[in-house]
């Protein structure tokens, strides 16, 4: 989706600071191998857990010329149930996002509100 933007896709919110993936391994290394964790800090990826799974989840820059719409991308990891038959599937309304998910994007808009600020700025010094 990242390498999509250039041709009109999606931007996203700059990555929480690393001390956010510092203890994502024992919030969920059961769930994500190292390699999963690592990947979600490259890319920005939220990881949220509560007592029904593991929720990824990102969000776009806001579209539109004020910072008040985004989309949010998730994928739930876990909430299974079986059927009558023993097949698994992915129980509905499985979960949500944890207010550190929710602070780290408000902190996000804040610093992407920052960038437009000083691109302002920039513009009206310049003229």
């Amino acid at each position: 989706m990242t390498k999509c933007s250039a041709v009109g896709g999606f931007e996203f919110m700059p990555s929480p600071p690393p001390t956010y993936y510092k203890n994502l391994k024992s919030r969920a290394g059961d769930v994500l191998s190292d390699e999963q964790i690592k990947e979600c800090e490259e890319l920005g990826i939220l990881v949220d857990r509560d007592d029904q799974g593991t929720l990824l989840q990102i969000f776009t820059k806001p579209v539109g010329d004020r910072p008040t719409i985004f989309i949010e991308i998730i994928q739930r990891v876990g909430c299974m149930l079986k059927d009558e038959k023993g097949r698994e599937y992915q129980k509905g309304a499985c979960g949500g996002f944890e207010k550190g998910n929710f602070s780290e994007l408000f902190k996000s808009i804040e610093e992407y509100e920052k960038t437009l600020e000083a691109k302002r700025i920039s513009e009206t010094t310049s003229a």
